[in-house]
């Protein structure tokens, strides 16, 4: 198993830049379209703030942590927020993306998804049914965001999806994952991108992990794209360069200091 690791440590760098060099020379795979920067921003800078009170496994509401999963489900006025906080450790997700997809229990069969990202989700959904929930009890109906960063998307998807097709909600969710590996196979695409929530994914600059599992294995993205900062650079993303631009920070440094921009 070690040799494996090791393996995996030697050839994942240079799969990323070889993806790299692709983009750069040919350009994203999928058309962007402008999205408001002042909403990403503060969803971002929101989640940034709330994942400081994220000390222990026994985290304080509106906080929950299971395992190597965390995030927050609260109120803001009439809206509802809920969000997942991907890992920090960019090495730990090396190990496990060559994985195959696979079905859920509440999703439909056609529908595979990522097994450890699954796992992640599945260990905090009846702690963000329980917060949705009790805001649909207060007779809210505003937006329901959902926001997820890194592992932490692919968990904000399939929460979306999970609300789509077992309460019934669509119209009033808006989904901004960043940073997010592709989560799942075109069965999981068609049923977000055929409803009428509003989904949005965005890359940082060179960073690589939107990049894998590679779609080869049937893996595809979500949402509609929208690229921050620079464009991607082989000599970043080549090495291990590109990391700092996938951490939260660096997502919300690129936000913060108003390095957005769509390219077309």
């Amino acid at each position: 198993m070690k040799r494996i690791h090791l393996l995996l440590l030697f050839l994942l760098p240079c799969v990323f830049l070889s993806c790299s060099i692709k983009l750069f020379l040919d350009g994203d795979e999928e058309i962007s379209y402008p999205l408001e920067e002042v909403q990403i921003r503060l969803l971002y800078l929101e989640n940034d703030k709330r994942k400081e009170g994220l000390k222990t496994d026994f985290a304080p509401e509106p906080f929950f942590s299971a395992g190597s999963s965390a995030g927050a489900v609260f109120e803001t006025g009439d809206d509802l927020y809920i969000m997942f906080f991907g890992s920090d450790k960019v090495i730990d997700f090396y190990f496990n993306i060559v994985i195959d997809l696979v079905s859920t229990d509440f999703l439909p069969g056609d529908i595979k998804v990522h097994a450890g990202f699954l796992h992640n989700y599945e260990g905090v959904r009846d702690r963000v049914m329980e917060g949705l929930d009790s805001y649909l009890a207060g007779g809210a109906s505003g937006t329901i965001y959902i926001v997820g960063h890194s592992a932490g998307g692919a968990a904000a998807i399939y929460c979306a999806a999970d609300l789509i097709t077992n309460r019934g909600i669509d119209d009033r969710l808006y989904i901004v994952a960043g940073g997010t590996p592709r989560p799942g196979n075109h069965s999981l695409k068609a049923l977000i991108e055929n409803s009428n929530a509003r989904c949005h994914r965005i890359v940082n600059g060179s960073d690589m992990i939107p990049t894998v599992p590679p779609e080869s294995m049937g893996y595809t993205h979500t949402g509609i794209f929208h690229r921050i900062g620079p464009k991607p650079n082989p000599l970043i993303s080549g090495t291990m360069l590109w990391i700092p631009q996938h951490l939260l920070d660096g997502y919300c440094d690129t936000l913060d200091k108003g390095l957005y921009q769509v390219l077309n």
